[in-house]
């Protein structure tokens, strides 16, 4: 999303920094719906992704990072046949502990949201929130920042950066003149 049609520089400029290993979720939580999203198995986006087969673990190199960081820092030997099937078999036993689906498409979920504006279960879900942002911090989806001024003592240099920033913070809304169009959790 940020390396194509919004090319963010500053994403850009971290992603080419971070290394991402990520592993699969062979014991995912029933009410996940990952499938229904496409996103239980990933076969891009990742530098290394391991598959634990039990006694040892399969490891997909998605990038020449990857496979630098594989020669350099692991004794690793060629995958074989066996072990590509026990780690397919994994990931399919994966797939059938999921209990949940959405059952919508991806563009029929914008509209679905807007539908259930209104819907009581965020009332009920906003009662034990605490407005932590914890949620936000774990979620694939969110990115969005504020924009931040540093402006030094003698009031000729400063800085300005950008700050991680949540809807599900009490001041994310916060507009000039004290106004917030999130007054409260439920909102």
């Amino acid at each position: 999303m940020f390396s194509t049609a919004n090319r963010d520089i500053n994403y850009l400029s971290r992603r080419e920094k971070t290394i991402i290993v990520g592993i699969d979720c062979l014991n995912p939580n029933p009410n996940a719906f990952c499938p229904s999203l496409s996103v239980a198995i990933v076969e891009t986006g990742f530098d290394l992704m391991l598959t634990d087969i039990g006694d040892s673990y399969v490891v997909a190199v998605g990038s020449s990072k990857g496979e630098e960081l594989l020669d350099n820092y692991a004794e690793a030997k060629e995958a074989t046949f066996s072990d590509l099937i026990r780690r397919d078999q994994a990931r399919q036993k994966a797939l059938t502990k999921y209990k949940t689906a959405l059952n919508v498409t991806l563009d029929e979920l914008t509209e679905l949201l807007d539908k259930s504006w209104d819907s009581p279960l965020w009332k009920e879900r906003s009662e034990k929130c605490l407005s932590c942002s914890s949620c936000v911090m774990v979620c694939p989806t969110c990115f969005c920042f504020d924009v931040q001024d540093d402006v030094a003592l003698n009031l000729k240099d400063g800085e300005r950066y950008r700050q991680w920033d949540a809807c599900m913070l009490p001041d994310f809304a916060l507009v000039a003149g004290g106004g917030n169009f999130r007054k409260d959790r439920e909102s």
